[in-house]
């Protein structure tokens, strides 16, 4: 069984240009969302995405929010870029999921937010913590990638060509600052994401589990969402461990910036009375269901294909929609 507690790096020992396109290429072909891709890696494509990587992305048009300092960095589909980072993270799935710890959730292959949310179901007299962190991938610096790929037997060239394939300047494109961080966005970052930053929340479930004992504390961590179930809290003990969070998720400052919302709704403490809902599902004793917002939209569409005025191609769409939500709630409920 893989240990909980576990706080030892992963070993990628990627020694030289050779070791690191023999890694990025062992799969032939790797599914996508737009096909099969087949082009491996070459050893020209290293010396173009070490110099001029910034060519094959920007920083993508709705999606960004520049008063929420939020740039989410889009691939040119196709280009070198997209090629490498897609092949990095088969790479790095096939090899670092396996180890990963049970608390994580987010980018291990086989979890999902669903069993992420069961995981914290507690029994009775259950109090749920939601967490968050803010701007989480630009507090990642490229430097604690690249220690990332140190500690995992990289050598330090090896690294810094990793790092421009994963990194880009903090900042929109067309004015970007010095420092450099995680890319929001990429196919690999919320997979570095979690590997950058897995010692802190080891940590934290290591100290939960000892000082919190008698509370039978739950951990999971979804990318930038971390869940805590107490059982039979008070007051004080929800208290104190909020803290505690507070204090190892952000005492961290190895080339990392972490912060938590402290304030709500980013921050939520939920009695199981209340219908408690992380990752968007209700939480109960035993089971999940499904979140507001999900009932909301499936009540939505059961209003649109009333509509007997609904055009034929308006109400395909909508019937395959209320498929789609369906099926989602059959694998909540589903025992």
């Amino acid at each position: 069984m893989r240990k909980q507690f576990a706080h030892k790096h992963p070993k990628l020992n990627l020694r030289t240009e050779k070791d690191l396109l023999r890694f990025l290429n062992a799969s032939k072909e790797i599914k996508t969302k737009r096909g099969t891709l087949k082009r491996p890696v070459l050893f020209k494509d290293l010396t173009y995405l070490y110099e001029e990587p910034r060519l094959d992305w920007s920083d993508h048009p709705t999606e960004s929010d520049s008063t929420k300092e939020k740039y989410v960095r889009s691939i040119k589909p196709g280009s070198i870029l997209n090629t490498a980072n897609r092949r990095l993270n088969e790479a790095l799935r096939r090899t670092l999921d396996e180890q990963a710890s049970q608390i994580f959730y987010g980018s291990v292959s086989k979890k999902s937010h669903i069993q992420a949310a069961g995981s914290l179901c507690n029994g009775k007299n259950t109090t749920i913590v939601s967490l968050d962190i803010t701007r989480f991938f630009e507090s990642i610096s490229s430097d604690r990638v690249a220690r990332f790929f140190c500690k995992a037997g990289c050598s330090p060239e090896i690294a810094k060509k990793l790092v421009a394939v994963t990194c880009v300047p903090v900042g929109p494109k067309e004015k970007p600052e010095e420092k450099y961080s995680l890319a929001r966005g990429f196919p690999t970052s919320p997979r570095l994401a979690l590997w950058s930053t897995f010692e802190i929340f080891v940590k934290l479930n290591r100290v939960l589990q000892k000082k919190f004992a008698h509370l039978s504390p739950k951990i999971v961590v979804f990318v930038d969402d971390i869940g805590i179930s107490l059982k039979n809290a008070t007051g004080e003990d929800i208290q104190a461990v909020k803290e505690i969070a507070f204090s190892v998720i952000e005492s961290d400052t190895k080339d990392l910036s972490l912060k938590v919302h402290k304030n709500p709704p980013k921050l939520k403490i939920q009695h199981i009375s209340e219908n408690p809902e992380h990752l968007g599902l209700v939480i109960g004793k035993k089971n999940l269901s499904l979140g507001f917002k999900t009932r909301s939209k499936i009540g939505d569409v059961k209003v649109r294909l009333s509509d007997r005025t609904l055009s034929q191609e308006d109400r395909y769409k909508a019937l395959q929609n209320k498929r789609g939500l369906m099926n989602y709630k059959r694998s909540i409920t589903r025992p």
